[in-house]
């Protein structure tokens, strides 16, 4: 039996499902597009109706069934292997009693006894023919399987089931939290596959995009004994890399390399890809290939002096957004961008919505499946956030408001292949005017020492941290810059008098690594750090908004000694191997005024806050946060809320 978070597996024009047709992973063209197509789009909600109090196995949405199998054919295709598996609602009803089953109980088990609860036979035949996965759902688990994590799968048995040549019917299965895949039908009629030596790799010869190689790498076999084999992998350069053999059998090896731009997946090559070659030896036979590493990252952070770029208030930029009109800016224009351009980093503030409501903003070219909320705000107020958003291939982003309000736009960088990477740390504070005693004053800016503070070494280029004002006096706002340029017409936290405020905010460093903050209304400030740019750091990867968690779905709030943890690798288009994460997080229905802290669950609970509400406040912000090994974040409420996690951009190393 597998652990909690884990896989359990048996023993032993691309936007429609793919076909048979295998993609030539020898194209990096074809490899991009199907990577874009299948998995730069948002995964849709599970949509799960059934019940754990109940035993109500329940169904699942038809888009998470197709764009499941979806997923399952683009491996297969990937991987050289006939890719027309189909989904079987005969095999799909088992497949969801067993994912009830196993999450109702909060263990996995192929051979589930009957003194578990909500025990039925429909279940116990679904788990003995299905791979298992508790602690994620839906089309996620999919890439967890593929992954195979866990001292119990040094086989890597559910890969082998996803990849299995002949292989026509498959059922899905899904909860909010747990998932089966029935596997084992007995419609494979021969080893077909793309190799003339019956070989299936993973990953597979040819480009493979860097999200989708697993620290596992295996070669299956048909008619090939693999019980002595040896392997080998070297460098582009020729280099031996040291390669670990975890498993044989008569019909497969498993083996990790350790090189770190494989596991790691770090320093790819001007080209965007790295290869290295593989020889597995046998004593009859030896098969030898390459694997090209694909960067599928968008690119590194270029930090800019914080400025204006749309205020509707003047017609600056745009004249105003209707509600719910969904309303394009081609910020590449307004910003005097790069055509190298992918991403943008900016604040964006509502001012005077008519009503409370919220802003989504998103790259034009997608559609996200469940409707998520870059900003949250009431009637009246003036609200602001970060957000981290693709460019459409034309420079746009795409704005879409509940209510009537107006908006700006200030940018604070953007995202290409040119650029500093990105360093994530645990947050930690590194200042906070409580302490003096004195608040910012408006011709007063605070200077704060950002580099050899909290992580951020000197030689950083710009940090990304969560700025708090509190205690303010009157109605105002803070502007975060570096110290070596002149003030900007730009706001990064706005608030009124005696609120608590939080945002994130990304800034250049100044020569002397400092940031210099600007408060319209005398405050207090908190800084905490969460993380930096740096030559060496890591390629960010934005993603069209994904929602991967929603307490209330479940009705139970986030209480102060219970945080919640969120699996967020393998959901929301963010892969295994993920070392960050950029998300919206959104207290909702708080009972009293508190603070969620979002951190890394390897970590103790840090002194920080990101996001600060009232009794019935609904308070959004978008936090960078570094992954556990597990691909894990977890976040403490200190006054019970409901929580939202929307992801918006992860990084990989």
């Amino acid at each position: 039996m597998c652990s909690i978070g884990l896989a359990c597996g048996v023993a032993v024009a691309f936007a429609s499902p793919v076909e048979a047709e295998w993609v030539d992973t020898g194209s990096a063209g074809e490899v991009r597009q199907l990577y874009d197509a299948v998995w730069r789009r948002v995964d849709p909600s599970v949509g799960w109706t059934g019940s754990t109090e109940n035993c109500d196995p329940g169904s699942v949405g038809p888009d998470l069934i197709q764009q499941s199998i979806e997923r399952i054919n683009a491996y297969r295709s990937l991987a050289g292997v006939d890719a027309s598996v189909r989904d079987d609602p005969a095999l799909s009803a088992p497949a969801q009693a067993a994912a009830m089953l196993m999450s109702v109980n909060s263990a996995l088990s192929h051979s589930p006894p009957p003194t578990w609860r909500c025990y039925s036979a429909q279940a116990a035949t679904g788990a003995a023919s299905s791979n298992l996965y508790l602690g994620l759902s839906g089309v996620g688990a999919i890439d967890g399987y593929m992954v195979d994590p866990g001292s119990n799968n040094t086989m890597v048995g559910h890969r082998w089931w996803i990849l299995r040549p002949g292989t026509q019917r498959m059922g899905i299965g899904s909860t909010n939290n747990s998932q089966a895949l029935w596997v084992t039908t007995t419609d494979h009629s021969q080893w077909s596959v793309r190799d003339p030596r019956g070989i299936i790799a993973w990953p597979p010869a040819g480009y493979i995009p860097t999200s989708l190689v697993p620290p596992r790498w295996s070669v299956m076999t048909h008619g090939i004994d693999m019980s002595a084999a040896e392997v080998t992998v070297r460098d582009a350069g020729g280099s031996v890399v040291p390669t670990v053999v975890e498993a044989r059998s008569s019909d497969r090896i498993v083996f990790v390399p350790s090189d770190q731009r494989i596991g790691a997946r770090r320093q790819l090559t001007s080209s965007g890809s790295t290869d290295f070659s593989v020889e597995v030896r046998t004593p009859t036979t030896t098969y030898a290939y390459v694997v090209r590493l694909l960067d599928t990252t968008i690119g590194s952070l270029n930090s800019l002096t914080p400025h204006r770029l749309v205020d509707t208030r003047s017609d600056l930029g745009l004249a105003g957004i209707m509600p719910h009109v969904r309303t394009s800016i081609n910020v590449r224009t307004l910003g005097a961008l790069p055509a190298t351009a992918t991403a943008i980093v900016a604040n964006v503030t509502v001012v005077d919505p008519a009503s409370a409501g919220f802003v989504s903003v998103t790259d034009c070219e997608f559609q996200s499946g469940t409707p998520t909320s870059s900003l949250n705000f009431a009637q009246g107020e003036t609200r602001a956030n970060l957000v981290a958003v693709p460019l459409s291939r034309t420079g746009d982003i795409c704005v879409t408001s509940t209510s009537r309000a107006d908006l700006l736009v200030d940018i604070a960088g953007y995202y290409s292949a040119q650029g500093q990477g990105y360093v994530p740390l645990t947050p930690a504070r590194i200042a906070d005017t409580r302490n003096a005693g004195v608040r910012v004053e408006r011709d007063q800016p605070l200077v704060v020492q950002v580099a050899g503070q909290g992580g951020v070494p000197f030689g950083a280029t710009s940090v990304t941290m969560n700025v708090t004002a509190t205690e303010p006096v009157a109605t105002g706002f803070l502007t975060v810059w570096p110290c070596d340029s002149p003030l900007p017409v730009v706001s990064n936290v706005n608030y009124v008098a005696n609120q608590s405020v939080p945002n994130l905010a990304t800034v250049r460093l100044d020569p002397s690594g400092r940031v210099c903050i600007h408060a319209e209304a005398a405050a207090h400030v908190i800084v905490d750090v969460a993380g930096y740019t740096h030559p060496e750091g890591r390629q960010f990867a934005p993603l069209t908004p994904a929602r991967i968690a929603d307490t209330r779905n479940a009705g139970v709030r986030v209480e102060r000694d219970q945080p919640l943890v969120v699996q967020v690798a393998g959901q929301g288009g963010v892969p295994f191997g993920a070392t960050s994460v950029t998300m919206n997080v959104t207290a909702t229905e708080p009972v009293a005024t508190g603070f969620l802290t979002v951190w890394p669950c390897d970590s103790p609970l840090p002194v920080v806050s990101n996001v600060n509400y009232v009794a019935n406040q609904s308070v959004p912000n978008l936090a960078t946060v570094r992954l556990d090994p597990s691909g894990r974040v977890c976040i403490h409420a200190e006054a019970a809320a409901h929580v939202i996690v929307d992801v918006a951009g992860y990084t990989l190393e």
